[in-house]
């Protein structure tokens, strides 16, 4: 049996989500003081004067952050190679993640978030790409190959 167009399809959208999230990323990593700044700027807004942010404290997270993200982006990534081998559980790991973006993507979807319009294309494009992919993931082509390769593993065949 050979992978159905819903499963390419939708790993295929998992993967051009996390292009654009790589896009996303180096676009604002290209002016990382500016972006700091902006941070700042926003914090201090926010408090309103009770407390100041240190811009040393703020990079230092936005630095961290930066990091988990890509160690996030890898794990996802390995998530989509292993679900492309036919491994249901990588698929269902998928889905927790992508479900909680597309979730999450409502709202910022509805609100504004203040990102320049380049950067909210691209998450546009991402929510639409990751709901895409929960949905193809979801369909009967999908689970009926995800079931196949799971009795071709257990009888020992090779697939």
């Amino acid at each position: 049996m050979d992978r159905p167009v819903t499963v390419r399809a939708g790993l295929g959208a998992v993967m051009a989500s996390l292009i654009l999230s790589v896009i996303a990323s180096v676009y604002q990593l290209t002016d990382f003081n500016g972006f700091v700044d902006r941070a700042v700027a926003a914090a201090h807004a926010a408090q309103q004067g009770n407390q100041q942010v240190d811009a040393s404290v703020l990079r230092s997270v936005l630095v961290v952050g930066v990091v988990v993200g890509v160690v996030l982006l890898l794990l996802q990534a390995m998530f989509v190679w292993f679900a492309w081998n036919g491994r249901n559980w990588a698929r269902i790991v998928l889905w927790v993640i992508l479900g909680l973006g597309v979730a999450f993507g409502l709202f910022g979807l509805a609100g504004n978030s203040g990102v320049p319009g380049f950067l909210q294309g691209l998450s546009i494009c991402q929510w639409i790409l990751d709901l895409a992919a929960v949905v193809l993931l979801a369909m009967k082509p999908s689970n009926e190959w995800y079931r196949y390769r799971r009795w071709l593993r257990a009888t020992g065949q090779r697939g």
